[in-house]
């Protein structure tokens, strides 16, 4: 039988395969932050949709939306 421990230290890998999954997107986080403040990457992760009313969203799709979808009631 192969453990998982010895494979990784064939291979030469120290730590699980998990913890370098999980430190991935910490380390492009940290690339993206030392960017210039006019870099595409650095704009869109600071980016936040505007937030509007569901009187005016109704508006914009004339109708539609209450005519196709009953919309859900909070409980």
């Amino acid at each position: 039988m192969c453990r998982n421990v010895t494979i990784r230290q064939q291979i030469g890998l120290e730590e699980p395969i998990v913890k370098e999954i999980e430190q991935s997107p910490l380390t492009w986080y940290g690339h993206v932050q030392r960017m210039a403040e006019g870099k595409l990457p650095k704009i869109t992760l600071k980016w936040m949709p505007k937030q509007e009313s569901t009187r005016k969203t109704e508006e914009k799709l004339g109708g539609r939306y209450k005519e196709g979808h009953e919309r859900k009631k909070p409980k």
